[in-house]
């Protein structure tokens, strides 16, 4: 049984007809089975993908959907499945679906990045706060969160905590151009003598 399912997963790089469909969902069934190897999963998962590949978003939402049901908690499903209805324009559905990925697995940095940029566009800058500062912990080294976290509070109106943050990120990297731009713009707007001194950073950043 396992070969027959290795087998299905490698030789459906062009699936069409409602025959292959079947098989597909036969396919699926079998991966989830609880008494098979968690493996299985990927070589099925790979073959619904192909339809990805054809841009037949129609039937590998279908069959992400068919796979969901089989596996509601399973956090890759719910991903790609958002993936897809983002791309589809669909962020209702793409926003329901990375949520409950989300809570089955709070540490898919693309899923915390995508939560973030949503709130963010839907003018909810303070619940992005916590999924920046979420990424932000898990890679304390990469800058981009920092700043998204930063940005969010700016963008949210508490200015001091952005300018707290900003002050932060300077000092681990002093050469950052865009924090030192936000740090120019947040000092300006508050009238704080401190403005001048990032403006003259600002200026041999940028030389």
């Amino acid at each position: 049984m396992t070969k027959k399912i290795d087998e299905s997963a490698g030789n459906a790089e062009k699936p069409d007809g409602n025959e292959l469909k079947f098989s597909l969902l036969l396919v699926l069934a079998l991966a989830f089975d609880e008494g098979l190897p968690s493996g299985h999963r990927v070589g099925s998962l790979i073959v619904i993908s192909n339809y990805e590949s054809l841009e037949d978003t129609a039937q590998a939402i279908e069959l992400y959907s068919q796979a969901n049901s089989l596996a509601p908690s399973d956090p890759a499903i719910l991903a790609r499945l958002a993936a897809i209805y983002d791309a589809e324009g669909d962020k209702t559905q793409a926003f329901q679906s990375n949520y409950d990925s989300y809570r089955y697995y709070p540490s898919n940095l693309k899923v915390i990045e995508w939560m973030g940029a949503y709130y963010i566009d839907a003018q909810f800058s303070e619940k992005a706060v916590n999924y920046f500062e979420k990424a932000s912990i898990m890679q304390p080294n990469e800058i981009k969160w920092q700043l998204m976290m930063a940005s969010s509070h700016r963008r949210a109106g508490n200015y001091q905590k952005a300018l707290e943050l900003y002050k932060n990120i300077h000092k681990k990297f002093p050469a950052n151009i865009e924090c030192l731009k936000f740090l120019v713009r947040i000092t300006t707007d508050l009238g704080m003598p401190e403005a001048k001194e990032y403006v003259e950073k600002l200026g041999k950043a940028e030389r």
